[in-house]
């Protein structure tokens, strides 16, 4: 709308608020910048303040100088074209460092005005310095047009208007255009940069800008700009023409937030357009993403825990001296448990980021769809810090990486890895564990292999380990171990050993999907969101290799080859209920949604199932419901929905994201205490689920590897997953660890190796303390000697390494008797405390996306109308006899399905 002021002999003025009638006058070539002396008494005093002070050599500043004038023009185009290269002018990096702190809230006391105008003028004066006086001089001028009469006679009369012209002119060095910035079109980046801070405090849009979003979020516009006409003329949306002199006032700021047009704050596209307008979107961008990492650094500072937590720490401190925690009630273990995490939250978590790096990966350059969908390859998780949790980035630690470096040469060897395998490792009885089935072992690989591996060895001068004269290797000697390969990402390999994570840290199914957009590609389907699946119900073969195609299929079995292939089969089941719910979706966002959907549901069977099978103690369970649920439970959960932010009663997903004390990764320790081997039997026998026909007996090695397919075609999956279930796996102990991996030579390997030595190895040379220094760094108390270790192997253990001290990590945690119920040690349950709840808390799908804004409703259904036991019934009904009265899938199943 458009509103005409006219009082003669005072003022002839139009105000406009509509962008289309703006538009209109502003294409008349008779409305100007350039001001006239006529038309009133209001018009003259402008006229006299602007053309009277605002000029440099008696040359009005650009902003007042006529459409039609040619050397106006002509600087203005070379102006635009400087700053509209990327990296010319370049921004001053300590002003802009300052100011991303102070839209982070590091620095809230930052003049932010005097450092805006010191980043402007640099623009154009390298050595260009603002102070607090310049930019009160700044703010002067640009009120000193539309000054009131007192002030206006007060600023002439005690010089204040003199002085302040005098100082801006002189650091300028007399450049206009560079005064005109400086003096006057900062002060909208100032009052942008208090808009951006505004929305960092805003959690919503903290996660969901980019830059450039963000950016045309605090773009502000003039809040007011004059024309002048300089001849009469007619326009259609007034009533009587505009006569020359009238003043036109474009009140863009209104204009701009009435129709949320950013190209109005710049003049995009019109004549007087800003010859920044390039510029400043890429200054407030590039401001926004370095306060984004300014305020993701104030994530990792601790809070001291309150007095009352500090005083649980210290009381369980004493008593779990005389009393650990699993042998306390149930309500007191879990207080106990929520304790230790705290001091492990506060002491356990290590950024590996400090050792000078080299960029390897190139973060892809930011898109809307990453806000709701994963990506291939891990990046934009995090919105704040786009590569954390990606492949190919450094693996964590639970330790001090300065006590966590790789041991060196000839101590690292030392013991023999290949002597404690032998040893202390072989299996010459198989020790079942009892309370579990065979697909527990089969899940947990399923799912190591989604966090973590640290890719192809290095070639290059591998270990030589020496065998003894009766040692039975019958390949090459010395026994040759590939080392892990050297973190390409360091300058220098001095310091803490650091190494990369081959797939992406985060809890995203990247062993279905791939942890790069080529596999991710090669997996799809790309019809209806599905993954490739053949009519027979398997997965994809590889003729060249002898392996099923999927996102990760190294050191493959076919437990592996169950997992994968009914994960695969629920993803596509997944999608045909989305696209019930979504017919008017394409297969991107068919397949996008569904993994998200399908990774959740992995992700609540291993905290609701798996993880209390093989931690069958009541405080464990009740823990892990409440990771999910929280303590309010599924019940009350589903009948309320959240109802707030506290974990604890709400559970994590849907909460806050938190990463704690340090950017999330998965760590080196996480990855050793993972080492589960024993779990494998070296011999499996093969039933029918639905009769009583054997399909005989296999040994590790006739179902793993190249073997792997022929076993599928011979024997259909619903028996292979009944064989599974009715079987126990091993025990994690000494003295269980298959003889098939003693003596295995994977896919493309040159000859045998023993993994057991291997595993040994890789501890001490990715510098994962040894076990009693490992417990010291938990704030457990060390053993003190080996009968005190472990009673039963005691003397074995004194054999081979003649003081506890020495005791591999691995070795300590076989040897540790875990707490009643437990499938593995209580050391290796610390990092468990820790992980556990840190994998689900530092992912945005997880927590602040966990939402049917991303999932869909039909999505967050599926999930929590969802387990184990739906999802292998669903794929195979057959089944429902052997499991439909059991409590968990990972338990041992009935047998009587099997009828003679």
């Amino acid at each position: 709308m458009s509103m005409r002021l006219r009082f003669p002999p005072f003022l002839d003025i139009v105000l406009i608020d509509d962008p289309v009638q703006m538009k209109r006058l502003d294409d008349e070539r008779v409305i100007s910048r350039e001001l006239l002396p006529s038309g009133g008494w209001l018009h003259r005093i402008l006229f006299k303040r602007i053309y009277g002070t605002l000029t440099v050599n008696s040359i009005p500043l650009p902003a007042f100088l006529g459409r039609d004038d040619q050397e106006r023009a002509r600087h203005q185009e070379a102006l635009e074209l400087q700053l509209s290269r990327h990296d010319d002018p370049p921004l001053d990096a300590d002003a802009m460092r300052t100011l991303a702190r102070y839209v982070a809230g590091v620095d809230p006391d930052v003049e932010v005005g005097v450092v805006v105008q010191q980043l402007v003028g640099r623009m154009f004066i390298p050595d260009y310095v603002a102070t607090p006086d310049s930019y009160a001089a700044a703010k002067l001028i640009a009120a000193w047009p539309t000054a009131g009469p007192l002030r206006a006679i007060w600023w002439r009369w005690s010089g204040r208007l003199l002085r302040a012209k005098a100082l801006i002119w002189n650091l300028a060095k007399g450049d206009p255009q560079c005064i005109h910035a400086t003096a006057l079109a900062m002060h909208n980046l100032v009052v942008g940069l208090g808009r951006m801070r505004a929305l960092l405090k805003d959690t919503s849009a903290r996660h969901r800008l980019s830059p450039k979003q963000a950016a045309a979020a605090c773009l502000v516009a003039p809040r007011a700009v004059l024309r002048s006409c300089l001849e009469e003329t007619h326009v259609p949306f007034l009533r009587t023409p505009l006569h020359r002199g009238t003043l036109l006032l474009f009140r863009l700021e209104k204009m701009r937030e009435a129709t949320a047009d950013d190209a109005l704050a710049l003049a995009q596209g019109r004549w007087n357009q800003c010859p920044a307008h390039q510029l400043v979107p890429r200054l407030l961008g590039e401001i926004w993403s370095a306060a984004l990492k300014e305020w993701a650094q104030l994530r990792y500072l601790q809070r001291p825990p309150s007095l009352l937590v500090r005083v649980l720490i210290g009381a369980f401190d004493v008593v779990n001296r005389f009393v650990p925690w699993h042998r306390m009630p149930k309500w007191l273990a879990l207080l106990n448990i929520g304790m230790i995490r705290v001091v492990l939250r506060a002491y356990n978590l290590h950024g590996t980021t400090t050792p000078p790096t080299r960029v390897t990966n190139v973060v892809p350059d930011w898109q809307p769809r990453y806000l709701h969908a994963r990506t291939a390859d891990g990046t934009y998780n995090d919105l704040a810090d786009p590569a954390m949790g990606s492949a190919r980035t450094r693996f964590g630690r639970n330790v001090d990486p300065a006590l966590a470096r790789a041991e060196s040469e000839p101590g690292l060897l030392q013991p023999n890895p290949r002597e404690i395998s032998r040893k202390l490792m072989t299996r010459d009885t198989f020790i079942p564990a009892t309370t579990l089935n065979v697909l527990a072992a089969a899940w947990i690989q399923f799912q190591v292999h989604d966090w973590f591996t640290h890719g192809p060895n290095d070639p290059q001068r591998p270990f030589r380990i020496e065998l003894e004269p009766d040692d039975p290797w019958s390949d090459e000697r010395p026994m040759l171990i590939e080392r892990t390969r050297r973190d390409p990402t360091r300058r220098s390999h001095d310091g803490p050993a650091t190494f990369l994570n081959a797939v992406t840290h985060w809890w995203d199914a990247s062993q279905i999907y791939g942890s790069d957009l080529a596999t991710q590609l090669l997996v799809r389907s790309c019809k209806e969101g599905k993954l490739n699946v053949l009519p027979n119900g398997l997965l994809p073969f590889d003729e060249s290799t002898g392996i099923e195609i999927t996102g990760v299929n190294g050191n493959w079995w076919v437990g592996l080859s169950l997992m994968h292939t009914l994960f695969t089969l629920e993803h596509n089941a997944i999608c045909d209920r989305l696209r019930t719910a979504n017919p008017q979706w394409n297969d991107e966002q068919l397949f996008q949604t569904a993994r998200l959907v399908n990774a959740a549901l992995i992700a609540k069977i291993h905290t609701l199932e798996w993880t209390p099978a093989i931690l069958a103690h009541p405080a464990v369970k009740t823990g892990m419901r409440a990771n999910w649920w929280g303590f309010v439970g599924e019940r009350l959960h589903h009948l309320l929905g959240r109802r707030g932010e506290w974990d604890v009663l709400w559970g994590i997903p849907g909460s806050d994201t938190d990463h704690h004390s340090a950017p999330y990764a998965m760590t080196e320790e996480f990855v050793a205490v993972y080492r589960m081997h024993p779990l494998l039997p070296d011999h499996y026998e093969f039933h029918s689920a639905t009769g009583g026909k054997s399909y005989g007996a296999r040994d590790l090695a006739a179902v793993s590897l190249r073997q792997t397919r022929a076993l599928l075609k011979e024997i259909p999956i619903p028996d292979l997953f009944y064989s599974f279930g009715i079987a126990h796996p091993g025990a994690i102990t000494l003295h269980n660890y298959p003889k098939t991996l003693q003596h295995v030579q994977p896919i493309g390997a040159k000859q045998p190796i023993d993994l057991a030595a291997v595993d040994v190895l890789r501890d001490r040379e990715r510098g994962v303390p040894r076990y009693n220094a490992f417990r010291q760094l938990l704030h457990l108390p060390p053993v003190e000697s080996f009968e005190e270790l472990s009673p039963q192997w005691a003397d074995e253990l004194r054999a081979v390494y003649e003081h506890v001290d020495r005791v591999d990590l691995m070795v300590g945690l076989f040897a540790e008797t875990p707490p009643t119920g437990f499938g593995f040690s209580d050391t290796a349950f610390r990092v468990f405390i820790l992980m556990a709840s840190r994998r689900l808390k530092s992912d945005r799908f997880f927590t602040t996306d966990y939402t049917p804004a991303v999932y869909t409703q039909a999505g967050l259904d599926w999930i929590d109308d969802n387990d184990m036991k739906s999802v292998v019934l669903r794929h195979y009904p057959m089944l429902t006899p052997a499991i439909q009265d059991v409590a968990n899938v990972f338990a041992p199943w009935n047998r009587s399905a099997a009828r003679p």
